[in-house]
């Protein structure tokens, strides 16, 4: 028998919490990326800010410096 792995994607789950922001406009202001990464992640803002870097290079976001973020994906 052959066990099955699920396989885990810590990006995709970050993205789709980042995508539940209720914000008017399509750039969400860090205060409220931190937050939310924060409060499911139990992220510090500083690892917060390595995760965006990483989504940023991988093209899931825009990351506007002194701003906030735009999904991309």
């Amino acid at each position: 028998m052959v066990a099955m792995r699920k396989s885990f994607d810590f990006c995709e789950l970050a993205i789709e919490e980042l995508k539940k922001i209720d914000y008017p406009d399509e750039l969400i202001p860090f205060p409220l990326v931190f937050n939310r990464l924060g409060v499911m992640f139990h992220l510090p803002k500083e690892e917060a800010a390595m995760l965006l870097d990483h989504l940023e290079s991988e093209g899931h976001v825009e990351v506007v410096p002194f701003h906030g973020i735009r999904i991309l994906k």
